[in-house]
């Protein structure tokens, strides 16, 4: 991995350690489908939600990169739609459009900015038995995902579109 300068959230120089893609990575992950209406979306110019009788398909999901990826780390991230863009080339390309990402390592949240563009911020993840906690900022629950470190029980998980809340997992 190279050292890579950036500034910190306070405006500080920083440096992080990250490769050079592409990444071989491994883990586990958990999504959750949900179906999003069309109406519901704040998209970015140039983006087309991909939609049958007014809704798309958004993913809720949880991933926790371990050894021997290059950067071990958790990920939790809200893809609010699917979505068509054009890109620079003229082609055009289907995937899920990306609104939040919240990540547990400083080198993935300059990596994923820096090489993607991607809207990751810091978070701390408490991992326990049954689960993880994730906070952002001033110790403010973005999510509480229960079921996920046990993807074979059942959960039901609040609706994902405004990630910054307090949701909760609740086990049946």
């Amino acid at each position: 991995p190279a050292l890579h300068r950036r500034q910190d959230e306070v405006g500080e120089a920083a440096f992080v350690s990250y490769p050079q893609p592409p990444w071989q990575t491994y883990g586990f992950g958990v999504m959750c489908p949900y179906l999003v209406q069309v109406r519901d979306l704040d998209l970015p110019p140039g983006f087309e939600p991909v939609a049958i009788a007014g809704r798309t398909l958004g993913m809720f999901g949880y991933i926790e990169y371990r050894p021997p990826s290059p950067l071990v780390y958790g990920e939790l991230l809200w893809m609010p739609a699917t979505v068509r863009v054009r890109r620079s080339d003229g082609r055009r390309v289907r995937g899920h459009f990306v609104s939040r990402m919240y990540v547990d390592h400083e080198d993935s949240l300059a990596a994923g900015r820096e090489l993607w563009h991607l809207p990751k911020s810091l978070a701390r993840f408490d991992r326990r038995e049954r689960g993880v906690d994730v906070e952002h900022g001033a110790a403010r629950r973005v999510d509480q995902m229960a079921a996920v470190a046990h993807p074979g029980e059942q959960a039901r998980v609040d609706h994902p579109s405004r990630l910054g809340g307090e949701r909760h997992v609740q086990r049946d």
